[in-house]
């Protein structure tokens, strides 16, 4: 195999680690709401930004990193609470229309605090690339995304599996009433799952700002293209599926760009997007019968 072929692979494999950890928060809400959050990748820019302007007020990685991961977690509940939940029991189309004006929201906050100009982020260590040899290199950055998603990943199926607060998230997206009847806080456990799947979209926010050293607006608009295609390539509402369809996802990317051109990048994410509704809308894992 060729070297093209190893540097294309660690660079598909960090990129689908960034569309993983988004695509879970939008895999958990369908799967216990059954609606699509659009403002999802607006909560991902939002935690780029965040961080930007704390490591710029010299608050320290660490405190800057859970700053940004708290501000975004307030935020996604904050959406549920105000433009979500007084409509969950009307016609789908309407929650859609709601989610993509959120999203506008956010994003012009953002705007008018920061200004639409594309900025700077501060790098947060050095990220001097190691070459493998002659033709093949990484970053160390790369392999920190990487083991992340990795670790968020395990974390997250074993926390919904065995913690009490995961087994009653699972519940509530099984049959709500029915949850609910059996002593279940269903807008607590729904409010908590927008809280979780922010934090992952900060992190995710945070470890893309720094691996690019840029930040725009759009960023949650392109963020929200690709997590949601992840979602559905993998089976929307599976947890492990959105993980799986973020990294096929960044694959295709990086070896579309590799050996074909950067200009199809995007092309390629809307035709994956289109064959997966066409030949398997469940996705690769089946995600709407399995949920969270």
């Amino acid at each position: 195999m060729d070297s093209v072929f190893f540097q294309q692979l660690i660079n598909g494999l960090s990129m689908g680690s960034i569309y993983a950890l988004i695509a879970v928060g939008y895999s958990m809400v369908y799967g216990i709401l059954n609606m699509i959050n659009f403002a999802h990748g607006e909560i991902y820019m939002l935690g780029a930004y965040m961080m930007y302007a704390c490591l710029l007020s010299k608050l320290g990685i660490f405190g800057s990193i859970l700053i940004s991961m708290t501000v975004c977690a307030v935020s996604g509940m904050a959406i549920e609470r105000i433009a979500y939940r007084p409509l969950r029991n009307v016609s789908r189309i309407i929650p859609i229309l709601t989610a993509l004006a959120a999203a506008q929201v956010v994003r012009s906050i953002v705007m008018i605090i920061w200004g639409s100009e594309p900025l700077i982020f501060p790098p947060i260590f050095n990220n001097e690339p190691v070459a493998l040899n002659s033709s093949v290199k990484f970053f160390p950055l790369q392999i920190l995304i990487i083991g992340i998603m990795i670790v968020a990943w395990l974390f997250s199926l074993w926390f919904f599996k065995y913690t009490k607060i995961g087994k009653a998230v699972r519940a509530v997206s099984q049959d709500q009433k029915t949850a609910w009847l059996m002593g279940i806080q269903v807008n607590r456990m729904v409010l908590f799952v927008y809280a979780y799947g922010s934090i992952l979209a900060a992190i995710a926010g945070v470890l893309v700002a720094n691996y690019y050293i840029l930040i725009f607006p759009l960023l949650g608009f392109l963020g929200t293209m690709r997590a949601w295609t992840a979602a559905v390539l993998g089976g929307i509402g599976n947890l492990t599926g959105a993980i799986v369809g973020g990294l096929l996802l960044g694959l295709a990317e990086s070896f579309t760009m590799g050996y074909i051109s950067t200009g199809y990048r995007d092309a390629v994410t809307f035709i994956i997007l289109i064959v997966v509704l066409l030949v398997m809308p469940t996705g690769l894992f089946k995600g709407r019968g399995q949920k969270v």
